[in-house]
């Protein structure tokens, strides 16, 4: 009897198997391209979207900005508007980095924050990764952006790199013997 529970599991796999193998299933073997540009920037960001194959085939091509872990950025998604798709499967469009996403599958929504986060095409064809960044500090009149606790932190390592290379060489220079006619 248990050979007879078994006997469909094998069959319907023997049959995804052949599928597979003889690349007859729909969307099986399909790739797409997908190109973004630039990879990375702060809330507001104007982003150049390309690419080909991202779609099923005869559909418009869908494609969703989102975030899925909180600790690469807020969990939630948007779909990319008006992009252009032609009957060769090619497609463009801009999108801005919002300020807010949508919750996903219930959960998450709200502000965006720096992280990383994807484009991605429905179905899954294609993907890649963009970073929100933390946004240019401006002094209250506008002007130059202020630099970020980071530049400052890497500025103030390198100054104090310097020191302690100077008060090595000179204690060093203390330890060593002096030769005196």
């Amino acid at each position: 009897m248990k050979m007879i529970a078994f006997a469909p599991v094998v069959i319907t796999g023997l049959a995804v198997l052949a599928a597979l193998s003889s690349g007859t299933g729909d969307g099986w073997a399909q790739t797409g391209t997908l190109v973004v540009t630039p990879l990375s920037g702060p809330v507001g960001t104007t982003v150049t979207i390309s690419g080909t194959g991202c779609n099923n085939l005869g559909q418009p091509t869908l494609l969703v900005f989102q975030g899925g872990y909180p600790s690469r950025g807020t969990v939630g998604a948007l779909e990319v508007p008006n992009l252009t798709s032609n009957t060769d499967g090619t497609f463009s469009g801009t999108f801005v980095i919002p300020t807010d996403l949508h919750s996903l599958q219930g959960q998450g929504g709200g502000p965006v924050v720096p992280g990383t986060y994807e484009f991605v095409s429905r179905p899954v064809i294609c993907m890649t990764d963009f970073t929100v960044t933390a946004p240019a500090l401006l002094p209250d009149g506008g002007g130059e952006p202020i630099p970020s606790t980071r530049d400052i932190a890497g500025q103030e390592m390198v100054l104090v790199g310097l020191l302690l290379a100077v008060l090595g060489g000179l204690a060093f220079r203390a330890v060593l013997p002096r030769n005196r006619p």
